[in-house]
C-alpha cells in the first residue's frame, strides 16, 4: 500500500486505518519524517516517534557527501 497523507499541509499524519491495512505504511513514514501522528477519525490516536530518525538521517547525509566528493574526483 502506498502512503497517503490526510492532507498536503500535514503530510505526517495518517488514518488508523490504513496501519491496519498495510503496517509498513507506519514504517515508510517514520523513515520519511521521523514522527507520525496516526488519527482516528478526526482524533489523534497516538504519535509514532521514531528514537534513531536523527542519527539515521545523519548517515544518509554522510553517504550523499561522500558520493558527491568521489564524484569531483571524477
Amino acid at each position: 500500500m502506498q502512503l497517503q497523507s490526510i492532507s498536503s499541509q500535514f503530510p505526517n499524519v495518517i488514518s488508523i486505518t490504513q496501519i491496519r491495512e498495510d503496517i509498513d505504511v507506519l514504517t515508510k513514514a517514520l523513515n520519511e519524517f521521523g514522527k507520525v501522528r496516526v488519527l482516528r477519525g478526526q482524533k489523534v490516536l497516538f504519535d509514532a516517534i521514531d528514537p534513531d530518525f536523527e542519527e539515521k538521517r545523519r548517515e544518509r547525509i554522510k553517504k550523499a557527501v561522500a558520493s558527491i566528493k568521489e564524484f569531483a574526483k571524477n
